[in-house]
């Protein structure tokens, strides 16, 4: 009895050695395979046949992993974007693989430029599915597509005031490109009281060369409450023509309904001496109250003739300077 259980037991050993050999055989097939299309990936001189190894490494799996990362890591913008849509596609309409997942947006730091730009192609989709423990990798992922390419910025800002990065849409603003500088101004209309930019800044915006910058900015000022009125006088206000500034300062000095106050005030910081020196002359001759700014002006504007106009007109409203031929 004894003999025929040792032979039960050395039985068992042998098929799970068997087994073990087995699966370890086809786990270094794995690997070599995805090693070789890896290479065939890296090698690829045609889009299609591109986009055929990067889905294959990515349909590996765990065993394709490694070299996915090394892609990313090293590849240049045609092996990363392929890669990045190939993950896109396998893992359409399901879940990605946590492990992938996970790694993709704490090994990001570590790649290339082409690298992060394919991660966040595919961050939106890590993102549906992250959980707590991938809130802060996920937050610096979007952090650096603020900083790659066009084409990652756009991603980045619409999705930094998911990951609590509204703060970062400022520097955005002031893009080159026109499709940036949109995604940024619709990020920080969504971000509600969080945004980083208040009105009076916006309204330089409406005087964007392009059209979907203008559009969006006006979008956003009227979510801010902001009438079609106000946002007009906010687009001459920061209008980068000097003489648009000095028109404006003409039509506020025959306003009769509104409080042209809060403007004047703006139009005094303005970076033209004739236009601060316009609006003190129109802010006094309106005898406006609270008008401190007045003082300022005359006391410690940079510019002499500024500083001279508005003592000038103070003055003459206090009614210390007679007007030219009065007769007593």
């Amino acid at each position: 009895m004894a003999t025929q259980s040792r032979r039960r037991l050395y039985g068992l050993f042998a098929i799970a050695f068997l087994f073990l050999m087995v699966g370890g055989t086809a786990w270094n097939w794995s690997s070599l395979h995805a090693r070789l299309v890896a290479y065939e990936l890296r090698t690829a001189t045609s889009d299609a046949h591109r986009e055929d190894r990067a889905r294959a490494l990515v349909q590996f799996g765990e065993a394709g992993q490694p070299f996915l990362h090394e892609a990313l890591r090293d590849g240049d913008a045609a092996t990363c974007s392929a890669l990045a849509m190939a993950i896109r596609e396998v893992y359409h309409g399901r879940s990605m693989d946590p492990a992938l997942a996970r790694a993709l947006v704490t090994e990001m730091p570590g790649y290339g430029e082409p690298g992060r730009d394919a991660v966040v192609f595919v961050l939106p989709a890590i993102l549906e599915q992250a959980d707590d423990s991938l809130a802060e990798p996920c937050r610096t992922a979007v952090e650096l597509g603020l900083k790659a390419s066009a084409k990652s910025k756009v991603i980045a800002a619409k999705l930094a005031v998911r990951v609590k990065l509204a703060d970062r849409m400022r520097p955005l603003l002031d893009d080159a490109e026109a499709e940036v500088r949109a995604a940024a101004l619709a990020a920080i209309g969504a971000a509600g009281d969080a945004a980083p930019v208040g009105d009076e800044e916006l309204f330089r915006w409406m005087n964007d060369p392009d059209a979907k910058v203008r559009a969006i900015c006006e979008a956003v000022l009227e979510s801010h409450g902001r009438s079609a009125e106000e946002i007009d006088l906010g687009r001459r206000l920061t209008h980068p023509k000097a003489v648009e500034r000095l028109r404006l300062l003409v039509d506020l000095s025959r306003e009769s309904e509104r409080d042209i106050g809060p403007w004047l005030e703006r139009l005094a910081r303005d970076a033209e001496p004739a236009v601060r020196a316009g609006a003190v002359r129109v802010a006094c001759e309106r005898k406006l109250k609270f008008a401190d700014w007045t003082d300022d002006l005359a006391k410690n504007d940079p510019d002499a003739t500024v500083r001279q106009v508005a003592n000038f007109h103070r003055r003459k409203a206090a009614g210390l300077i007679e007007p030219a031929g009065y007769e007593r």
